[in-house]
């Protein structure tokens, strides 16, 4: 069996000294990082999304406080625990500490077998949390992401486009005539062709950061990050020929149609996410409505 990869640490300390302790201290049981300010340390976060971060104070540019502001107010880096390691050791600092968003607060010098074990345990907390919030967002029928998997993803690549000016790309996929499916072949097979179109756009999508999700009965969501209209209309092109091979097997005892609604927004760009969804939605029901009425598939 495949072990996990270890928990990555970002250590942030602009003392050379307390830098090598805590790398001696940790390097054994997780991927370790280092940063010697506070612009350094933002900008590695955001590379690295480390499972913790092991923040000084006092910092030759802005504060370990301002720090741990701008990772929460990050809606790709909000989860990410932040444990002060400083000297400052009045009541108020630690106060101060822990309003701006950190776990936990360790005065130095730190107690060796406590510190590990703190970090232990914030580490195994924060990874269970993870998994519980990724058991959340997948929908029970496909094992695909369900709609707020979608929007989360949506939210986070999002701010990733704004940052790089890359383009993002959403197709929105509806299976026409679903109510005729339940109708003559009963719930059962409507559920099978679910779970059938679900592979057929997983197996579509090209790269790892490339996300399906389920946000309705019949109405799927390929997110694509980095992806021209050029190369959305690539996908598209790759859905309609795995369906067409779908419809060929003995998968079904119907044939499937899909309609497909697609945008492509380029960054910098001032609209909001939700302008995505209703530009590819809009494409959606044009699509939809040339359509010719049709009771089934079969």
């Amino acid at each position: 069996m495949t072990q996990s990869p270890k928990p990555k640490i970002l250590i942030v300390d602009d003392c050379p000294v307390a830098l090598k302790t805590m790398t001696h201290l940790l390097k054994n049981h997780y991927r370790l990082y280092s940063a010697v300010n506070g612009t350094q340390a933002i900008e590695l976060a955001k590379v690295q999304v480390p499972d913790l971060i092991l923040l000084d104070v006092n910092l030759p540019d802005i504060s370990g406080y301002q720090v741990c502001a701008e990772i929460k107010k990050d809606a790709f880096l909000s989860n990410i625990p932040i444990i002060f390691v400083t000297i400052q050791d009045e009541e108020d600092e630690e106060l101060r500490g822990l309003e701006v968003g950190g776990i936990d607060y360790l005065i130095k010098p730190v107690n060796v077998k406590l510190t590990l074990a703190r970090i232990k345990n914030h580490v195994a907390l924060a990874r269970y949390q993870k998994q519980l919030a990724s058991l959340s967002m997948e929908d029970t029928l496909t094992a695909i992401g369900n709609r707020r998997c979608f929007e989360n993803h949506l939210r986070t690549e999002w701010v990733r486009a704004s940052r790089s000016s890359k383009p993002l790309s959403l197709i929105l996929a509806d299976i026409d005539y679903f109510k005729g499916i339940n109708d003559t072949y009963g719930h059962p097979a409507g559920d099978d062709c679910i779970v059938e179109v679900a592979k057929t756009l997983k197996n579509s999508v090209r790269r790892q950061s490339d996300v399906v999700c389920r946000i309705g009965g019949d109405e799927f969501a390929c997110l694509l990050p980095e992806t021209s209209k050029d190369g959305t209309q690539v996908v598209a092109s790759l859905i309609s020929d795995r369906l067409e091979a779908l419809n060929h097997s003995n998968n079904l005892n119907f044939q499937v149609n899909l309609s497909l609604g697609i945008h492509t927004l380029s960054f910098p760009n001032t609209a909001k996410p939700k302008e995505l969804v209703a530009k590819a939605d809009e494409s959606l029901y044009q699509v939809k409505k040339s359509r010719p009425p049709r009771r089934a598939c079969g």
